[in-house]
């Protein structure tokens, strides 16, 4: 795991002191790799590639990066290739000098070229040096966990795993893009290729890359999340399932160094802790945290007797109101794209313990909620689905009057939303992650930026990822997985990997999600909905699959979710900074209209919760500008 970093001059332009400008963006993302550091000179200074590596696999000095090989390829890796072993002896004519999967990706490249990625099973973001093309190849992860970042302006390629890298070069310049801060005001995030930033682009997971001297290509497409064949009944899925998990989790506890996990009291967590056991007879670190006399939002206790009965090495950290406070005025620091989610909190400082007990491999249970329909709210799209398909199959007329009738009857601003879009006749179900309902979204921007976006609309996002959901599920199209592919392919990699890889590797911590590996994903995504919600019980097929080694006590008890007491701890603070910065955005941005947004935080400030994750948002968004803009 590591932070990579390059420069790549297109078209005859030159770069001065290129060693310089690379080093300088390794040292500003030393904390993704803070075990040891390099910068590589193609010789006739053709590219130039950096890196900063954080020890995980070969511990050696024979790891170091960038890597090259005596034809002069070369290479810049952030990531870990699980599978690297195992593809290792499909080449028995390289002579390998490392246990490093960094070699085997070079030697796969030599071997298979810019066909190397379909071989590949971990999460990954590299950039390749081919000496006999003088170009550079360069690839992301499936599912999205690795980052890339790049921009093309000056006539220079320029890539980085954080923003902040690029943000060094003298010719880039941190310019807030509009439509991009639009986009984020629905969804908590910024889809690619957009980043919030002109000019600058992250490349989609899944896809690749071709640099050379005359240009940056389009990017391609290496996979797509595609329906697979799954068994016909209850039993053989129940097989399948576990078959799959055991062995990606196998994979993922690859690593030279000791391993953690972050442990809950729900399912997937300790499900997985139970599989690591199983696998090994090696110390493992568990991670939990609790937040002090808020016990709505703390599951430690259940948490602690999962680790006691598999004699785990535990940790535990009880989050104060002070430490909160403190670490809600910094946050921002570890995001130079902004996120729109406070468990930020909670994931950094089990990260920040983490690294204080010396553990940089960590387990993660992200991903079967989407995958299986785990969120018991996601009941009320599912039971509101048919009605609604028939509203939106209606000729539009009729659709518009009927809506148009009903408008005065609706109060809340949930309901307002879906007769919104069944109006207009679009998709119900845009993912689950916070973000401002469009009627709110409108109402808070000043009427020169409505004017501006007037031909902006972030349902064509949603209607893009529905086209592919069409193409890739036409034999299996359903409303519940219509939902899960929308998880899977746009909040997933967008929200919850970027919150992970951020606040991992803030710490040199890396996180590994085994429920996200793709092949475990797609076969999850493929099921019929009858086996992941049966008889109103979320992950049903997941939780059966656990019933030989998880107690049903864990299994079938209410979810608690992961929460933080914001509304109790961080109200004053998000007023308070929100009533001081907004005077100062409006001045400096004609984007909001600011007595709108006053009027949100005066109805929070006197009791409504419902606007809590609205004014996170604010908060967040105005200490973000004011950081990185």
């Amino acid at each position: 795991m590591c932070g990579i970093n390059g420069l790549f001059p297109l078209r005859g332009q030159a770069i001065d002191k290129p060693e310089a400008l690379v080093a300088e963006m390794n040292r500003l993302v030393r904390h993704r790799g803070p075990d040891d550091e390099g910068v590589w000179l193609e010789p006739k200074g053709r590219a130039c590639l950096g890196q900063g590596r954080l020890t995980i696999i070969e511990l050696s000095d024979l790891g170091h990066q960038p890597m090259i090989l005596e034809d002069g390829t070369a290479i810049a890796f952030n990531g870990e290739i699980y599978n690297f072993r195992e593809l290792k002896t499909t080449l028995p004519d390289f002579d390998f000098k490392s246990d490093s999967d960094t070699e085997l990706l070079l030697a796969l490249y030599q071997k298979h070229g810019r066909r190397c990625v379909d071989y590949l099973v971990g999460m990954f973001a590299f950039a390749i040096w081919d000496p006999k093309e003088k170009g550079l190849f360069i690839a992301r992860d499936h599912i999205g966990k690795k980052p890339f970042y790049y921009t093309t302006t000056n006539n220079c390629f320029a890539f980085a795993s954080e923003l902040r890298s690029l943000f060094s070069l003298p010719w880039i310049k941190s310019e807030l893009d509009e439509e991009s801060f639009y986009q984020f005001l629905t969804f908590g995030f910024v889809a690619p290729p957009l980043t919030m930033f002109g000019g600058i682009k992250k490349l989609e997971p899944g896809h690749s890359l071709w640099v050379d001297e005359n240009g940056c290509s389009e990017p391609l497409p290496f996979w797509a999340i595609s329906s697979v064949e799954t068994a016909k009944n209850e039993a053989e899925v129940i097989q399948d399932l576990q078959e799959k998990l055991y062995r990606s989790v196998d994979l993922r506890m690859v690593s030279d160094v000791p391993i953690g996990i972050f442990l809950s009291g729900g399912v997937d967590s300790t499900g997985l802790a139970v599989m690591m056991r199983e696998r090994t007879d090696e110390p493992i670190h568990s991670f939990s945290i609790g937040f002090e006399d808020q016990p709505d939002y703390d599951e430690t206790a259940s948490a602690r007797a999962t680790a006691e009965k598999l004699g785990f090495v535990h940790h535990e950290y009880t989050v104060t109101r002070q430490d909160m406070r403190d670490m809600m005025g910094t946050i921002v620091e570890v995001f130079d794209e902004p996120l729109a989610d406070p468990t930020v909190i909670p994931i950094y400082f089990l990260s920040q313990i983490a690294h204080e007990h010396g553990i940089k491999v960590i387990l993660t249970g992200d991903g079967p909620d989407e995958l299986l329909l785990g969120y018991r709210n996601w009941a009320k799209y599912i039971k509101l689905y048919p009605t609604y398909n028939k509203i939106k199959s209606l000729p539009r007329p009729i659709r518009h009057v009927l809506t148009t009738l009903a408008e005065p009857f609706v109060k809340s601003a949930r309901n307002k939303e879906v007769l919104q879009r069944a109006k207009l006749g679009q998709e119900l179900f845009w993912g689950s992650a916070p973000s401002f309902r469009e009627s709110e979204k409108e109402a808070l921007l000043s009427p020169d930026f409505r004017e501006r976006a007037k031909d902006w609309d972030c349902h064509s996002v949603v209607a893009n990822i529905r086209k592919k959901y069409d193409a890739a599920f036409a034999g299996l199209n359903s409303d519940e997985n219509w939902m899960s592919f929308i998880g899977l392919q746009f909040v997933i990699p967008y929200f919850y990997l970027h919150r992970a890889d951020r606040l991992g590797m803030r710490h040199g911590v890396e996180l590994r999600a085994p429920y996200l590996d793709y092949d475990f994903s797609q076969y999850a995504l493929s099921l019929d909905p009858s086996l992941k919600l049966k008889n109103g019980e979320p992950k049903y097929i997941l939780k059966k699959a656990f019933e030989p080694i998880v107690s049903d006590e864990v299994l079938y008890r209410k979810k608690m979710g992961f929460c933080v007491p914001l509304q109790e701890w961080g109200a004053e603070i998000m007023i308070d900074t929100i009533l001081e910065e907004l005077p100062k955005f409006t001045a400096r941005f004609n984007l909001f209209n600011e007595a709108a947004i006053l009027e949100q935080v005066e109805q929070f400030r006197a009791g409504d919760s419902n606007l809590t994750s609205n004014i996170w948002t604010l908060y967040f968004l105005l200490v973000w500008v004011k950081k990185w803009v």
